[in-house]
């Protein structure tokens, strides 16, 4: 049996999902989702309390400075940066 090595780099795979219908598309992000679910290595410690006030609080301070984005901003910055998501 022989074994061949195919090298693609990112803008090819990208290429050639780009291609893709769009239910093997869905049908790819589930399973890399799946994928990277699953590949964590090492159960993660859960927040504590202080942890989890000092987001809120961040949180907080980003809304009252106006460090925030819109719905129609974010959509855009997500259908820019995945486009083939968006068909």
């Amino acid at each position: 049996m022989t074994t061949a090595t195919i090298s693609l780099d990112y803008n090819q795979i990208r290429n050639i999902v780009m291609q893709m219908p769009l239910q093997e598309k869905r049908r790819l992000s589930e399973e890399l989702e799946e994928f990277y679910a699953t590949s964590v290595s090492e159960e993660l410690p859960p927040y504590t309390m202080a942890e989890i006030n000092a987001r809120i609080n961040e949180a907080e301070d980003d809304i009252a400075n106006g460090r925030v984005y819109s719905a129609e901003e974010m959509h855009e910055s997500l259908e820019e940066k995945y486009p083939w998501l968006c068909e």
